[in-house]
């Protein structure tokens, strides 16, 4: 069923044993060297369970994890503060930011210990630093190491008191070990798991429209934008997101530190809170505050949100967060559709040229990827896809004639993938855009997700999201691990360490294939041209000056990791530091632009004035796009465009 299955054998056995260790300790916090030995007969068994279907491996490796887990939080309950040394020659490391690689894992017991006083120091004086007190011997030094100690508890009581229960949940992260051997996008996800995914768009017809889960790191993220609700139409959230803190209408700030995804989701939707504030990290180490109002929400709402850039020239701008399709009915049109109707809308305004914005869009439907190529291009071929026979076969779009034939600039990131690069290719293979921006995620496979017991599909059994396909450019190149390479570069801090699909370690390799078809470009763009006039406006631009600087030599946090000394004096100058490159960060590509204004088209002027309290939101995302470097540049090249192809 698999496109490429691996074999099961004692090689395959031992990097499932050792991708289990590290997803029941992702950060090397719980399991030293020493309690590994335990268990270190099963790492060539677990091929012989999978054949015999034993469940004997998987009952001693969660009676042994369970029995570590509570021996760490004995070790942490028993830290006192008189086992607090503070000393510029004891330091604590920040692993790089993004960072794919495990911290090393502590000898024994003892070491263990030493690891989390360090922890636990760490976190005293991050919490006197950030409220302006050095003192730790005070009562209000004493009341954080308590806080700080319950804090490394509670990391522990999340995983033993987990909502899914103990068991359940180490064999459900076995269920998924054993998926992500076959590739990172085979995974498995239990019933319980899928139930709480769409609670929190089902329990109320009022929501801030996010769904979250928790990756192994413990760390609560985006995991669905329902189309049309708050979280989507502000502009500023992508699945993915890290969720850092919740501020609430009562000014009280709530860290996620000792919550999981189902605690956070109550407190989201059964707070009855009618505005929230989220803190959260960007796949690109960023950090934005983004401020949601619950609303109702009502899907026959234009879910797609379009702007015009008032200058000259006049152009239309659409940002998509993601190819969204009701998977729960088959019939239901989805964002192509929905897409179209803006362009209708921005055309109605006298648009001269139109941007497409798909940076941070993770995917989702293919279907919905293609019949958007389809609104651009005339009748043709879109994609090769490959099955796991190697049996080639043609993804076209069907419909004579197309919306839109104007100007067009698709904007792309090291974090558009999977449909969005299918989409950009199509359009880029066409000559129909011009792909401004940087080198795109590189996922070119498909996934069905199905039950988990094909022989009695049972949805109590879970379900297995599996991958099928692999998908080709119309020009038989793949750009699996590759990335889609812009015609215009834009560079983006750290995107050359971001986290691509590369750096998996299981990837399915790229290539290309030969299928002979016809389909009928549109003349060349004028890319040389174009790329020698941005470049121009780059070269002297100084936010991209300090990008470009800041990429070539990085930071040591975001290069190899940081030490940080355990000790005040030499602790704070090196957290100053690093807040001032975080707060460099947040902030470089944000700058007034004066290159136009960004205005409402007629239809979402008519419907502020139906409903007023959705002026804020919309006054925040025009102002966030006034400030968009990438999407100031974007316009100019339009303007180029415009001017370089004008009969």
């Amino acid at each position: 069923m698999h496109y490429q299955p691996p074999q099961v054998d004692d090689s395959l056995s031992s990097a499932m044993f050792d991708a289990l260790l590290k997803a029941l300790d992702p950060e090397s916090m719980y399991l030293s060297n020493q309690a590994i030995k335990k268990v270190e007969r099963f790492r060539y068994l677990l091929d012989d369970a999978l054949r015999e279907s034993s469940c004997q491996a998987l009952q001693a490796l969660t009676d042994w994890y369970r029995q570590e887990l509570r021996a760490v939080d004995t070790l942490i309950a028993g830290i006192e503060p008189g086992d607090i040394r503070f000393s510029a020659a004891e330091h604590i490391r920040l692993r790089r930011l993004p960072s794919r690689r495990a911290a090393p894992r502590a000898a024994d017991m003892q070491a263990l210990r030493q690891h989390w006083r360090r922890w636990i120091t760490y976190r005293l004086l991050l919490a006197a630093w950030s409220a302006g007190d050095p003192d730790m011997n005070s009562e209000a030094g004493l009341t954080r190491f308590g806080q700080a100690r319950q804090a490394a508890r509670c990391k522990l009581s999340r995983i033993l008191a987990h909502p899914l229960g103990f068991e359940a949940f180490v064999a459900t992260e076995m269920q998924r070990v054993m998926a992500e051997m076959y590739d990172p996008h085979t995974t498995y996800f239990s019933a319980r798991e899928r139930e709480l995914f769409e609670a929190a768009l089902a329990t109320s017809a009022y929501s801030f429209g996010i769904s979250l889960d928790e990756s192994r790191q413990g760390e609560i993220r985006i995991a669905r934008l329902l189309p049309g609700g708050p979280a989507w139409k502000s502009n500023a959230l992508n699945t993915g997101d890290v969720l850092l803190e919740i501020g609430l209408p009562n000014g009280e700030n709530i860290e996620m530190l000792c919550m999981n995804a189902w605690e956070v989701e109550q407190l989201l939707y059964q707070g009855g809170h009618p505005y929230l504030r989220l803190k959260v990290r960007k796949a690109n180490g960023q950090i934005r505050e983004v401020s949601l109002q619950r609303e109702k929400i009502e899907m026959e709402e234009n879910i797609v949100s379009s702007f015009v850039l008032d200058g000259n020239p006049r152009l239309g701008y659409v940002y998509l967060p993601a190819f969204y399709l009701d998977w729960e009915d088959e019939n239901a049109l989805g964002c192509a559709n929905d897409v179209a109707k803006e362009l209708l809308k921005l055309q109605a305004e006298g648009i001269e040229g139109l941007i497409l914005d798909v940076r941070n869009n993770g995917g989702g439907s293919m279907k919905e990827a293609l019949d958007l190529a389809g609104i651009f291009i005339d009748i043709g071929p879109v994609a090769i896809v490959e099955s796991g026979q190697g049996q080639l076969s043609l993804l076209k779009d069907h419909n004579r004639g197309t919306i839109y034939t104007g100007p067009l600039i698709v904007m792309v990131n090291g974090h558009s993938a999977s449909a969005s690069e299918i989409f950009a290719a199509a359009l880029q293979d066409y000559h129909r855009a011009v792909i401004v921006g940087s080198k795109t995620y590189g996922k070119s496979t498909g996934q069905l997700v199905l039950p988990a017991d094909m022989g009695t599909p049972d949805p109590r059994h879970g379900f297995m999201k599996v991958t099928m396909h692999k998908y080709y450019r119309i020009n038989g190149h793949s750009y699996q691990k590759e990335g889609l390479q812009p015609d215009l570069l834009l560079p983006e801090p750290l995107m050359n360490v971001s986290s691509k699909e590369a750096d998996e370690p299981r990837a399915l390799p790229g290539g290309r294939v030969d299928k002979q078809l016809s389909y009928r470009p549109w003349p060349p763009l004028p890319l040389q041209a174009l790329a020698h006039r941005s470049a121009a406006r780059l070269q002297v631009d100084e936010n991209f000056r300090q990008i470009r600087e800041f990429n070539e030599q990085l930071p040591p946090l975001f290069a190899e990791g940081l030490q940080l000394p355990l000790e005040m004096s030499a602790f704070r100058p090196v957290m100053r530091e690093l807040n001032q490159q975080l707060q460099w960060l947040n902030t470089v590509n944000r700058r007034k632009t004066a290159a136009f204004r960004v205005s409402n088209h007629a239809f979402n002027q008519m419907l502020l004035q139906l409903d007023p309290n959705k002026l804020a939101t919309n006054q925040a995302i025009r102002e966030d796009i006034e400030q968009d470097i990438y999407i100031e540049e974007a316009y100019h090249i339009m303007k180029d465009l415009i001017a370089l192809t004008k009969p």
